[in-house]
């Protein structure tokens, strides 16, 4: 899996804690659209297609959920 930049780690930390597209623009202060490309190169970096997918690619071995440091490793 490819790294994740730092403003796609910081999507991806809130859609994995339940925020929608907008929300997400809305909290990050970024257009609606931007989100939405944000999200689409997420899934594309970690080969997921969905959100319970994007959940799995981001755990650890020991269920938890992982770190800033661990998933920016993956």
């Amino acid at each position: 899996m490819e790294k994740l930049t730092a403003r796609q780690h910081e999507v991806c930390t809130l859609l994995l804690s339940g925020f929608s597209a907008r929300e997400v623009a809305e909290e990050i202060q970024i257009s609606y659209n931007t989100a939405r490309a944000h999200i689409r190169d997420i899934y594309t970096r970690l080969n997921v297609s969905s959100r319970v997918e994007l959940w799995n690619a981001t755990r650890t071995s020991s269920g938890a959920v992982c770190s800033v440091s661990t998933c920016r490793d993956t």
